[in-house]
C-alpha cells in the first residue's frame, strides 16, 4: 500500500496547491487538469483501499467498471481540449498517465479479482494475491512521477509558483497507507495458521484421519511461530489491539491442535474400528462367533458409544469457539481500519 499511496500524493497536488499568481492560459490549464483528475485519484483510492481492506474485490467489481469509464471519459475531455502553449508535454502525460491507470485497471485488477478466491486456499496463494496489488500500485506509481515532473516543469516554466497545502485527503491517504501495511503483516501471520485449520475441517468432515494429523501438526506449528513473531511485533501508534486479537485467535489454535484434535481423532479412529468389526459381525454365522471376537466386538461397540457423546460436545466447544474468535477477529479489523484507515 504505500506504493498506492504515493501515487495518490502526487495525483492530488494539481487540485490541492494555492497557485501563487493572477489567471492566465497556463495557470487555467492546470486548474483544469486538477478538476479532472481529483475526482479520479479519490474513486481510485477509494477502490484500492476497499480492496485491501475487505479483500472484496468481486464485491465492489461494479465501481472498478464505473472507474474505467470515468478514466476513458476524462481521458477524452483532456485529449479534446487544446493546450495552451509549452503544455504539450504536460498535457501528453496526463493522457498517458490516465491510458496506463485505465490499463491497469482493467488488465491487473482483472487478475486481482479472479485471483480473490484462490487466494483464500492457501498461504503462499495469499502472499502472492497482497503481493499482486502491490506490484499493481507499483506501476501506478511509476506513471505518476512522469505526471509529476511535466506538472512541476509546466509551472516553472510559465513562473507558477506553487505553494504546498497538504490537503485532509492527502493525510487520509498516507496514514491509511501505513495502517493497512501493518494490517497486512498481521494478517499474514493469522492467515498462515488459519488456512490449516480450514484444511483440518474439511479432513474432519470427510473422516480423513491422515490428513487430520498432518494438518494438527502444521496449525501447531504455525500457531506457535505466529505467536513467537507477536511477540516481536511492534505497536501501531501504541495500539496492541490487532496482535491481542490475532494473539487469542492464535492460542485457540495452538489449544485445539494439542489437545482437542487428538481427541477428535481418536473418535474417528474408535468409529472406524466399530463399523470394521460392526461389518465382520454382521458377515459371520452365529456358529463363527469366537468368544475372543464377541469380547473385542462388545468392548468396539462400548467405546464408540461413549465417544460419539464426548466427540458431539467437543466439535460443539470448538466450533463455537472458532465463531466466536473468527467475529472478534472481524470485528477487530473493522475497529482497527475505522479508526486508521478511513
Amino acid at each position: 500500500m504505500k506504493k498506492v499511496l504515493s501515487l495518490l500524493l502526487f495525483m492530488l497536488l494539481p487540485a490541492n496547491l494555492l497557485l501563487a499568481q493572477t489567471a492566465s492560459p497556463a495557470l487555467e490549464y492546470l486548474n483544469f487538469l486538477g478538476t479532472n483528475m481529483n475526482p479520479i485519484t479519490k474513486d481510485t483510492w477509494d477502490y484500492m483501499s476497499s480492496i485491501a481492506k475487505s479483500r472484496g474485490a468481486k464485491k465492489i467489481e461494479t465501481r472498478r467498471r464505473e472507474l474505467l469509464s470515468s478514466l476513458r471519459s476524462a481521458e477524452l475531455r483532456i485529449q479534446g481540449k487544446k493546450a495552451p502553449e509549452g503544455a504539450e508535454e504536460l498535457k501528453n502525460t496526463t493522457i498517458e498517465i490516465l491510458a496506463k491507470q485505465y490499463a491497469i485497471l482493467n488488465d491487473d485488477y482483472a487478475k486481482i479479482v479472479d485471483m480473490e478466491e484462490i487466494a483464500e486456499r492457501s498461504y503462499d496463494a495469499m502472499e502472492a494475491y497482497i503481493m499482486l496489488q502491490d506490484q499493481a500500485s507499483e506501476k501506478m506509481n511509476e506513471a505518476s512521477a512522469a505526471y509529476e515532473a511535466a506538472y512541476d516543469k509546466f509551472a516553472a516554466a510559465n513562473n507558477i509558483t506553487l505553494i504546498e497545502n497538504e490537503s485532509k485527503m492527502a493525510k487520509k491517504i498516507e496514514r491509511a497507507g501505513k495502517a493497512m501495511d501493518y494490517y497486512n503483516v498481521i494478517f499474514l501471520i493469522f492467515f498462515k495458521a488459519n488456512v490449516q485449520d480450514a484444511t483440518m475441517i474439511n479432513a474432519q468432515n470427510a473422516a480423513d484421519v491422515n490428513t487430520m494429523a498432518q494438518s494438527r501438526e502444521a496449525l501447531l506449528k504455525y500457531a506457535e511461530e505466529g505467536l513467537a513473531k507477536l511477540e516481536q511485533a511492534p505497536l501501531y501508534e501504541n495500539d496492541a489491539m490487532l496482535i491481542n486479537e490475532c494473539r487469542l485467535f492464535l492460542n485457540f489454535y495452538k489449544k485445539s491442535a494439542e489437545e482437542k484434535v487428538p481427541k477428535i481423532m481418536d473418535f474417528f479412529l474408535k468409529k472406524e474400528t466399530f463399523e470394521k468389526l460392526n461389518t465382520e459381525m454382521s458377515q459371520k454365522k452365529k456358529s463363527e462367533l469366537t468368544k475372543e471376537f464377541v469380547d473385542e466386538y462388545n468392548k468396539a461397540v462400548k467405546e464408540y458409544n461413549e465417544s460419539v457423546e464426548s466427540f458431539n460436545k467437543l466439535n460443539s466447544e470448538m466450533n463455537s469457539e472458532r465463531t466466536t474468535r473468527n467475529n472478534s477477529w472481524n470485528n477487530t479489523v473493522k475497529k482497527f481500519m475505522d479508526k486508521y484507515a478511513a
